[in-house]
């Protein structure tokens, strides 16, 4: 399949309590919220069966965008307090911690896309070096 075209602006709305759009766009009202509308032209698709697959195949990515930014806000939160406890109780000599915060400081500045949390305790496994996840910390 060809892509033609593919338009993704950002535009203010405001939307009714159970979703439903009420005012596109809304850049001079005061509570409007920031949606990215995406437009794709591809191929034309002259089989149902063909049609539907591709909806399939939408429906399924844009379940793992919401899967993946559901808890985004509270993942780098905790990476915030993580940031904040190094720097109360640096694990790391000075020149190697100033490197390590500043890189979790740039993934905490939207970076990165932040999917989950989970700590490990790094133990010896036979001589190897290997790590533990550390119960009750893995989440969302």
């Amino acid at each position: 399949m060809t892509l033609h075209l593919i338009v993704h602006p950002v535009i203010a709305v405001l939307r009714a309590a159970a979703g439903v759009l009420r005012c596109l766009p809304a850049d001079t009202v005061g509570n409007a919220t920031r949606e990215s509308f995406i437009h794709v032209e591809v191929d034309r698709i002259t089989d149902a069966g063909q049609r539907q697959c591709l909806e399939g195949d939408i429906d399924r990515v844009l379940d793992d965008v919401r899967a993946a930014i559901g808890d985004w806000k509270a993942v780098r939160a905790k990476l915030e307090g993580i940031v904040a406890e190094v720097e109360a109780r640096p694990p790391l000599p000075a020149d190697e911690l100033a490197e390590n915060k500043d890189f979790l400081r740039w993934l905490a500045r939207d970076n990165f896309t932040l999917l989950a949390y989970r700590c490990h305790d790094l133990i010896s496994v036979d001589g190897v070096p290997a790590l533990k996840i550390v119960p009750g910390t893995s989440w969302p």
